[in-house]
């Protein structure tokens, strides 16, 4: 494959030049034909056939097809320019074939080195993502800070903070009363750099008490687990439950009809304090939810009493939500609360390159575009000197008399100006008599 690549990347750079350096207006067109032939076959070998396909009917085909038409038409293809381009800049040529050469050996080049294995892999940012979300029941709004910098102001119970790149090491999370300006808990976490993209850390707190029944006081923990905010691939959406209460639970989809057979359990005997790996649930309205006991996942509907059942909640496609599933005051019975995080474009795909490439590298590209305009207008002075030189000694070069009267006119004045004077009458033979 990769020799097939060297040999048709040497094709189409080939045919690139030869068409800048033909004389022949035709001859560049077929050979253009040619180089969009080869980036057809590139999209072939990417697995792209919708896009070799556009790339031959679209390009090769009806631009390339009108491109020759308006050629002949104009007779453009035995029509010589007053000046080569080539021969008013001494060198041009051979700069133009050292061009290609160097073109060459880089495709070359980087063809066997990807075939050794000696360009290592695009490395994802090494620094941490982290976002915080209030799920303390207790207190209504909440001031966050990191590191002693308030990033978020009224936090309603439920929401998530906004997503920060930090550097990895330790850092200290506070968590504060918007209301009274009380610390409700802070402390430090180790937050390290995450092994995949997009994986962000996600800093919890929430209540919890002492009893199984929920009675006294609460108490805020401060917890952190990792999240993949990675936009799920179809028509799923991607569901972390945390276990906020103090007791295992697990949670349960008793599917359509809610017969045994039909209950699928989604995460067994999750313990306090802890989360589920991803879940990937089909997008549309679920009726079938629950949270239960660790004995009586695998029970039926009717079989045991659910801690919690949720009884509607609709799921979108490509969206990251954290269930929380909370202690209730005085009571046994958890309840739920929802946390819905905006998804990032999976590191490599081209929504990803794209955000890169026109969010984070605007003002470069912005600079690159004005130094290509820069040079294409000095291309064309250069080309305008060029050519002027060439249609002044074009208009010394001597031409027809023009005549601004017409040639009967002209020839009769001639006439007139060389006969002389006075009327003459011919009668054949001079030398007779009267």
């Amino acid at each position: 494959m990769t020799g097939l690549f060297i040999i048709v990347g040497v094709v189409a750079v080939v045919a690139a030049v030869m068409m800048l350096l033909s004389d022949n207006a035709v001859h560049s067109a077929l050979f253009l034909i040619l180089n969009f032939a080869c980036v057809a076959f590139f999209y072939l070998m990417l697995d792209a056939p919708f896009l070799a396909m556009v790339q031959i009917a679209v390009y090769a085909g009806a631009i390339m097809v009108l491109f020759l038409f308006v050629i002949m038409l104009l007779g453009a293809e035995t029509a010589e320019s007053i000046v080569s381009v080539s021969a008013g800049l001494p060198g041009s040529r051979r700069y133009t074939m050292v061009a290609a050469a160097l073109a060459l050996i880089l495709l070359v080049t980087v063809g066997f080195s990807l075939t050794g294995d000696t360009i290592d892999d695009i490395e994802p940012a090494a620094n941490p993502l982290v976002q915080i979300v209030h799920g303390a029941a207790t207190v209504n709004r909440a001031d966050i800070e990191l590191d002693g910098i308030t990033i978020a102001e009224n936090v309603i119970y439920g929401d998530v903070t906004r997503i920060l790149e930090i550097a990895p090491g330790d850092h200290e999370v506070t968590v504060r009363d918007s209301e009274t300006g009380e610390v409700i808990q802070s402390g430090t976490l180790a937050i390290e750099a995450p092994e995949m993209p997009n994986m962000v850390m996600t800093v919890l707190v929430y209540d919890t008490y002492d009893t199984l029944t929920n009675s006294g006081e609460a108490t805020q923990v401060l917890t952190a687990f990792e999240q993949d905010l990675n936009a799920p691939t179809g028509d799923y959406a991607r569901v972390t439950v945390f276990n906020g209460t103090g007791q295992p639970i697990s949670f349960q989809d008793t599917g359509v009809f809610g017969i045994t057979g039909d209950t699928a359990v989604l995460a067994s005997d999750l313990a306090p304090g802890t989360s589920s790996e991803a879940l990937l649930l089909d997008e549309g309205r679920y009726r079938s939810l629950r949270v239960v006991r660790p004995a009586d996942e695998n029970a039926d509907d009717g079989a045991g009493q659910p801690l919690l059942t949720i009884p509607e909640r609709t799921f979108e496609a490509s969206s990251v939500v954290l269930m929380m599933v909370n202690a209730v005051p005085n009571t046994e019975f958890p309840t739920i609360r929802y946390s819905v995080t905006e998804t990032l474009a999976t590191f490599g795909s081209p929504q990803a390159v794209g955000y890169r490439l026109f969010v984070e590298y605007l003002l470069p590209m912005q600079l690159v575009a004005l130094v290509l305009l820069a040079a294409l207008v000095g291309v064309i002075v250069i080309a305008q000197q060029q050519v002027a030189p060439a249609r002044q000694s074009a208009a010394r070069r001597p031409v027809r008399r023009r005549v601004s009267r017409p040639l009967t006119s002209v020839i009769t004045n001639q006439v007139a100006a060389d006969a002389p004077d006075g009327p003459q009458l011919t009668t054949g033979d001079e030398s007779a008599g009267d």
